[in-house]
């Protein structure tokens, strides 16, 4: 059999409306006008022997992003459905992918991918499944990805784990905010039946998928860089994150879903979740200049070095601000240069 044959009859399923997917991908997307086509493309590219659906939901975009994902779906209906707001139901209560993409997805799996990032392996989502299907105990799979600026300039890479393989729990829980990329996340659907209460109120809902799937189930990591995460998306919440005052509220709804976790997990990982939340504490005194901090088991049990720069960050942020920079531009003209 010639190859151009065999990759008529793995793409043969794109062509029917007859085939059940075995993986939902879950596009979430919001005034993205600029990132979409990249993200639909990515999808579009993949390889597979088995059929995926794409739900794309656009949240009442105020530019161009709706047109777009309209446009895609009248080319490809059998493999692209669209869930159009006219209002923004990010306002309402969040959980965007909970209330209306896990409910109606079709696949076995599901895989994750936001409208202003993009995968870059042709076969990310074949192999990922080939992982799955060998494995029944692992309920989700993760890999590297690449972080870059708005217009694709590396920053740094994403890795839960310096080699491949399982990612404790613990780790999960302990780790100051998500050590996973949100679009290299793909995992058993263990939705049909409802969500816990748990994901649906977390804060930070791709964090806390992580941590209800590894309470049904292993994690584990791919050391293969699959996909692009863009940081700094206007709109984003690494933008927000940096108000203050936005950042402590969020910091405190945290501490508040992390006792949901504990209640959702049987107390199982109590010690776990008792680090977390001492450690956002701290994070809290250190934004709001708290001097009682240097007094904080936390600060007393840190290297020199850590010491030394939490100092600096309480007392010189603007220094460390230029610093930081500094660091930033070396680290990706080297990342470029490789």
């Amino acid at each position: 059999m010639n190859l151009r044959k065999e990759k008529d009859i793995l793409d043969s399923w794109k062509d029917s409306s007859n085939n059940i997917p075995v993986v939902t991908v879950a596009c979430i997307t919001y005034n993205h006008e600029r990132y979409i086509e990249d993200a639909i493309s990515s999808f579009l590219m993949q390889e597979t022997d088995f059929p995926f659906e794409v739900i794309i939901h656009d949240d009442a975009s105020t530019d161009k992003t709706a047109k777009i994902v309209k446009n895609y779906a009248e080319k490809y209906p059998n493999i692209i459905k669209t869930i159009l707001q006219t209002e923004n139901q990010y306002s309402k209560g969040g959980r965007i992918a909970c209330r209306f993409i896990y409910p109606i997805s079709r696949g076995n799996f599901v895989a994750l991918c936001e409208g202003d990032d993009f995968w870059t392996d042709k076969e990310k989502l074949q192999i990922q499944y080939n992982l799955m299907q060998k494995n029944d105990s692992i309920s989700l799979c993760c890999h590297t990805a690449t972080m870059t600026t708005p217009d694709k300039k590396p920053l740094k890479k994403i890795k839960p784990l310096y080699e491949e393989g399982i990612i404790l729990t613990e780790r999960l829980i302990e780790s100051p905010g998500g050590i996973l990329a949100t679009n290299s996340m793909f995992f058993k659907n263990i939705f049909k039946s409802g969500m816990p209460d748990y994901l649906m109120k977390a804060p930070t809902g791709d964090v806390a998928l992580g941590h209800v799937l590894a309470l049904h189930g292993k994690v584990y990591y791919l050391d293969r860089d699959m996909s692009v995460y863009r940081k700094g998306v206007e709109g984003s919440w690494s933008n927000r994150s940096k108000v203050s005052s936005i950042k402590i509220n969020h910091l405190k709804k945290t501490i508040e879903s992390l006792e949901r976790l504990n209640e959702y997990s049987g107390r199982k990982y109590q010690s776990s979740i008792k680090k977390r939340t001492e450690k956002i504490e701290f994070d809290i005194k250190m934004i709001l200049k708290d001097k009682s901090l240097f007094a904080d088991r936390i600060f007393k049990e840190k290297s020199n070095m850590d010491k030394i720069k939490i100092i600096g960050r309480f007392y010189f942020p603007r220094t460390l601000l230029k610093i930081s920079v500094i660091k930033r531009k070396l680290i990706n003209s080297k990342l470029q240069s490789d």
